[in-house]
């Protein structure tokens, strides 16, 4: 695991379909999109995927020394405060994120 991105992997488990696979996560997937405000839980979680993938590679750019500490810090501050304006049903989940982690002012911790 990258260091400071434990503080998004709780995120992972965003659908509550934990460790299911195939015609058993489809079917509680399709059971979650027919309640009441499952298609927007649905697009929610779907935007997440995107802002998880773009700390990932954000953080990847940091540690491969594309990246300053500073211009990460910078690019990381956008993407949750874009993140929150743009998509405001990702506020639960961005506020799980471990943002003095996330923003190195923090040594990760193993989860």
């Amino acid at each position: 695991m990258l260091p400071g991105i434990e503080s998004w992997y709780s995120l992972g488990n965003k659908a509550k379909t934990g460790r299911k696979q195939g015609m058993e996560k489809v079917e509680q997937v399709s059971e979650v999109l027919a309640q009441p405000g499952g298609r927007d839980h649905l697009r929610h979680y779907c935007a997440a995927d995107v802002v998880i993938t773009a700390g990932v590679w954000m953080r990847l750019q940091l540690l491969m020394g594309t990246w300053s500490p500073e211009a990460f810090r910078s690019a990381a501050a956008s993407l949750v405060t874009v993140a929150r304006s743009s998509m405001p049903g990702l506020g639960p989940w961005l506020d799980r994120v471990d943002r003095r982690v996330w923003m190195l002012d923090a040594p990760a911790v193993a989860a």
